[in-house]
């Protein structure tokens, strides 16, 4: 099953997470700055559970997987918070998602994604 981010402007810059374990489904906080690529390609991104002693994790793929939405932006998210800017984490994830599935794969609107994280990663 999957953690997947439900809120990505929770309480005190924390990202929101749904674990939909069956028989063992939870919600929690996980702090932004704690989520990593998965390998130096960044082709996905590694989302653990914050449920104590839950121990489960999720792979993102660039492309957004399950829900390319949500998987897309947490892509442009990660990139900023390791210090791309806006336009480039857009462009960078873009390129992974055309790469990895091809071009009808991106969902996002990249100028409204840019407009409304612009001043995302600073002071978070």
């Amino acid at each position: 099953m999957s953690i997947v981010p439900i809120d990505f402007e929770a309480a005190g810059g924390q990202w929101e997470v749904f674990h939909d374990d069956p028989g063992y489904v939870h919600t929690g906080f996980i702090d932004p700055t704690t989520v990593n690529y998965a390998s130096e390609d960044q082709k996905a991104v590694l989302l653990y559970c914050p449920e104590p002693d839950c121990n489960s994790h999720s792979w993102w793929p660039a492309g957004g997987g399950a829900n390319a939405l949500i998987g897309q932006e947490m892509h442009v998210r990660v990139a900023i918070l390791k210090g791309a800017n806006v336009v480039d984490a857009i462009s960078a994830v873009r390129a992974r998602c055309t790469a990895m599935d091809g071009p009808d794969r991106w969902q996002l609107n990249d100028d409204q994604l840019a407009a409304a994280l612009k001043n995302y990663g600073k002071g978070n």
